[in-house]
């Protein structure tokens, strides 16, 4: 079983997880409202800066237009997010971030990492596609 699949069924705790699958994302969305959760697709693929990534995650989530594009609004934003059985966020492209700056990166995995501990709005987990090994939850 996938992790996919085993967030989907609750066999895994939320968090924050590497993925090394290759699965389109039409697939990987089907999978997931297929369980009755929320799909988010974040892309980052290009994006080097904490405006960028601020930007992607705003489209992402579908954050209002007066989200304040930092750090703050992000996590607070993110705990708006809900969704009756849980929101599944497919991450692609974190390598570009990553590779920009480090330190960024470190910042917006902890704040899903908070939001993934929270219950409030449903379960939260993210699937990080591109650098196996980079994240402490692997699954």
């Amino acid at each position: 079983m996938s992790e996919l699949e085993r967030l989907l069924a609750g066999e895994l705790e939320p968090g924050v997880y590497s993925w090394a699958s290759q699965a389109p994302v039409a697939d990987v969305r089907r999978e997931v409202e297929s369980a009755a959760w929320r799909f988010v697709h974040l892309d980052t693929t290009g994006v080097d800066d904490k405006a960028g990534f601020l930007d992607e995650a705003a489209g992402a989530f579908g954050f209002p237009g007066w989200f304040g594009r930092n750090w703050d609004a992000f996590a607070d934003s993110l705990s708006d997010v809900r969704a009756e059985r849980g929101t599944l966020v497919l991450w692609d492209g974190s390598g570009d971030f990553a590779a920009a700056n480090e330190e960024q990166l470190a910042v917006a995995l902890e704040i899903l990492r908070d939001r993934c501990e929270s219950t409030l709005g449903g379960a939260f987990g993210v699937l990080v596609r591109e650098e196996p090994g980079m994240l402490a939850d692997d699954a």
